[in-house]
């Protein structure tokens, strides 16, 4: 069933949806090509230091976006980010053949392909929030939003089908030429922005997180629990740590898997993206948003910990580059999950806390927290010592479940008295 929009918010969800396919269609290919030349041309030993650099660029680049977008217009950002990356990319494809085995070359387009997809995050959060405001439905968000699984199933297939014709080098020279149009959809795209009442009055908008979270989940009751915001930002870095570990590995197992061969590594890259594409748009159709429209959070916060739980001690007792590969490859799946209810879920625990202390905390944790994880987990990669990394997989797993059981049980604690209560007053639960 297609989703309703209402005519007055058409154009614009058109317009946006255009830039999350482009976009997303871009990144996909930057990343199947930078996986599979750095895999296939350096190997999988030197990714530690990869990881590390894509990590601190990303951060740093990521706050200087975030910075500069508070002081000027988010239509400034949108087309200059994409025509920036396609001249970034169409030079890559252009000094590779002269380049092709060098560390420090490969290295900086596995970096910049990082650094895009953070990018361009950010821009389609951003545009979103400024071109529809807290006010438009929730169909034209969910419609938007849909662009980037569409497009991962359509390059997809399409880098796995001619894959045995086209190498991982034209496959930068095609994300180029897409940046270059998503680049081109954005002009004149704020003249389909929706009028905003908030703004007029000067209100603050709504956010990504509290349009839809706060549509799903509304609650009667706020904590001001300093121990709430702790374990959230604990939970926050123990899954970057345990998610930047398990697409380490993966990428180590399914290099060792098709013994390094470029084309084989981005068919396979390729046709991996698409099935999970697909997988979640069926899983957002069908399971989603029945658990999230009754207010179900738990189930969905607590799957993906406890699977990956499971899943990493396989990897971490598991032997021989067959098991290792459909066992990593099972545990970077669990992103379908993530993507299509685990990270909504997580996103309505935000709604526990009131509206200013929320903005300070969702800030903390993105635009700190996780950085300083996936720093911090390529700094223990670097030794390459297995057991090491091993151990730090497991800890950072019990603990990611010990904070989300920890969240759950405050959330559980404050919904419980807002059932009887039917006055519609909020009260507070403090530490």
């Amino acid at each position: 069933m297609l989703p309703k929009i209402p005519p007055t918010e058409i154009a614009i969800v058109i317009r946006l949806f255009c830039y999350c396919l482009l976009t997303g269609a871009s990144y996909t290919l930057s990343r199947t090509a930078a996986d599979s030349l750095f895999l296939s041309r350096i190997g999988s030993g030197s990714l530690p230091a990869t990881f590390l650099g894509a990590g601190i660029a990303t951060a740093l680049l990521a706050s200087l976006w975030v910075a500069l977008w508070k002081r000027y217009p988010i239509e400034r950002f949108l087309g200059a980010t994409c025509f920036v990356n396609a001249g970034l990319f169409l030079a890559a494809w252009w000094w590779l053949p002269r380049f092709h085995h060098s560390f420090d070359f490969l290295s900086i387009i596995y970096i910049i392909a990082e650094v895009k997809g953070c990018l361009y995050a950010i821009n389609v959060v951003s545009s979103m929030n400024e071109m529809m405001g807290g006010h438009s439905s929730r169909s034209s968000w969910a419609t938007v939003l849909l662009g980037f699984p569409v497009s991962a199933i359509l390059i997809g297939m399409l880098v796995g089908v001619e894959s045995t014709a086209w190498g991982a080098t034209a496959w930068l020279l095609v994300a180029a030429v897409i940046d270059l149009l998503a680049g081109l959809s954005t002009i004149g795209i704020f003249r389909h922005a929706l009028p905003s009442p908030s703004s007029a009055t000067g209100g603050p908008q709504q956010d990504v997180t509290t349009k839809i979270a706060e549509a799903t989940l509304p609650l009667t009751k706020y904590v001001h629990s300093t121990s709430f915001a702790k374990w959230f930002s604990i939970l926050i870095a123990a899954k970057v740590v345990v998610l930047t570990l398990i697409a380490f590995k993966w990428r180590v197992s399914v290099n060792d898997f098709f013994a390094a061969r470029e084309n084989s590594l981005a068919a396979f890259f390729g046709y991996f993206y698409a099935l999970s594409g697909v997988a979640t748009l069926v899983v957002q159709f069908l399971i989603t948003g029945r658990l999230l429209s009754r207010k179900r959070v738990v189930v969905p916060i607590l799957v993906l910990p406890i699977a990956l739980l499971i899943l990493n001690t396989l990897l971490v007792v598991g032997v021989g580059v067959a098991f290792l590969f459909v066992v990593s490859t099972m545990a970077k799946s669990m992103d379908v999950w993530r993507r299509s209810t685990h990270s909504t879920a997580v996103h309505l625990l935000y709604t526990n806390i009131e509206r200013k202390r929320r903005r300070g905390l969702i800030g903390h944790n993105h635009a700190f927290v996780k950085p300083m994880a996936e720093i911090a987990t390529s700094l223990i990669l670097l030794p390459g010592i297995l057991l090491l990394d091993n151990a730090v997989l497991m800890i950072a797993t019990l603990v990611w479940l010990l904070a989300t059981m920890k969240l759950i049980g405050v959330v559980v604690t404050i919904r419980k008295p807002s059932q009887k209560d039917r006055s519609g007053t909020r009260s507070v639960n403090s530490d």
